[in-house]
């Protein structure tokens, strides 16, 4: 029924744009914006018709004062008699589309009264053409601003090309600088690249990789960057198909612990050296991680481990039953030849069994990072447990 009522509908508005003026149509469109738009002044400097193929807007501009400010140089729709028929247009290009949101006070989310999007009438769209778009976004909790070229074809659910740039963004901890996402026409694979990308006090530098999209999966292979010193590298895939799941591999191979010590502000609580390599996999869906498995293991000759939190001491001292001089004497200068990690996911705590073996005998003991989650990881104290 909603189908029939679309083929109507273009029918008679293509009789109707055949008979009426321009001006006609061009107060429609801007009371379409308005609507689109609540609150928003609308103006649009010039129109053009084919009645049986395009229908064209050009310096189009959108703006609320308090809010958001979008600018236009043309927007076409394209179609045919049989297109129409079928209630479908065949293309919609947005030419050198210009959008700023200056809103410091608010939260980009907050940001969704600027903006009524209204179901679907039975007209569909074949493809959407951006080009030469620019963004300059500064709200509370987002500052970003790139440009955006990109050819979607919406049957097949797919980019038939893209070109994402983003000079910085900054967003809840996330920073990103030289960002780029990149698929030729024609290509199935893609590349993205980023120049340095940080979350808290995580910084990874030179990030390269290939991706691919198709229909409801993204999925990233032959990623690489520079990370504490020495090397991470992987691969990941989203699937989108009724709710976003994901699975990832991440190996890192000479991890300096000098600099994790020094990059994460640890000093206060130990000082450790040596070189770190190994793997982690883990997968999940929107509400959490699901499994974690990873094994590390320290670089011949191995390192040096003085741990200084009175916390972590007592919590030993108390579970092995030792005086806490004994404990912090055990941990202080401990030389290892060998050491290794074995990182688990148990029910919703996130486990790692380390053991470390030197001159001075063997240290095992566990830490635990209670209802764990990936912000978790990066931004909270580790709860230490020794079992």
């Amino acid at each position: 029924m909603k189908r029939r009522s679309g083929v109507i509908f273009v029918l008679l508005f293509v009789l109707c744009v055949y008979f009426l003026s321009v001006p006609c149509i061009v107060s429609y469109a801007k009371k379409r914006a308005a609507l689109l738009f609540p609150g928003a002044q609308v103006f649009i400097g010039g129109c053009s018709l084919d009645v049986f193929h395009r229908l064209s807007f050009t310096d189009i501009r959108v703006f609320n004062r308090e809010v958001f400010d979008l600018r236009l140089k043309r927007f076409v729709i394209e179609y045919d008699l049989y297109s129409l028929l079928k209630a479908s247009i065949k293309r919609v290009s947005f030419d050198e589309p210009r959008f700023s949101i200056h809103s410091p006070a608010q939260k980009i989310a907050d940001l969704n009264r600027c903006i009524r999007l209204s179901p679907g009438k039975g007209v569909f769209v074949g493809k959407v053409v951006i080009s030469g778009a620019g963004i300059d976004i500064r709200t509370k909790d987002l500052v970003c601003s790139g440009h955006l070229s990109s050819e979607i074809n919406i049957p097949r659910k797919s980019f038939s090309a893209l070109r994402f740039e983003l000079d910085s963004l900054e967003s809840n901890g996330v920073r990103l600088e030289g960002f780029l996402c990149s698929l030729a026409r024609g290509a199935h694979e893609g590349e993205i690249r980023v120049k340095k990308a940080g979350y808290q006090k995580l910084i990874l530098s030179g990030l390269s990789g290939k991706l691919r999209y198709e229909k409801n999966a993204l999925s990233f292979t032959s990623l690489s960057a520079g990370c504490l010193g020495g090397k991470i590298s992987g691969e990941a895939s989203l699937s989108f198909e009724k709710t976003l799941s994901f699975d990832m591999r991440i190996d890192v191979d000479a991890v300096d612990l000098v600099r994790l010590v020094r990059d994460f502000e640890l000093s206060d609580k130990l000082q450790m050296n040596g070189l770190v390599g190994g793997g982690l996999d883990c997968s999940g869906m929107a509400a959490g991680f699901q499994s974690v498995q990873g094994d590390f293991a320290v670089a011949t000759p191995g390192g040096a481990l003085t741990i200084k939190d009175t916390r972590f001491l007592e919590h030993i001292a108390q579970n092995s039953k030792q005086p806490v001089s004994f404990v912090s004497d055990a941990f202080k200068d401990y030389l290892f030849n060998t050491g290794g990690m074995h990182i688990s996911l148990e029910g919703n705590d996130l486990v790692a069994q380390i053991s470390l073996q030197g001159p001075k005998g063997k240290r095992d003991f566990t830490v635990a990072l209670r209802d764990f989650s990936l912000q978790d990881l990066l931004t909270r104290v580790v709860n230490p447990v020794v079992r």
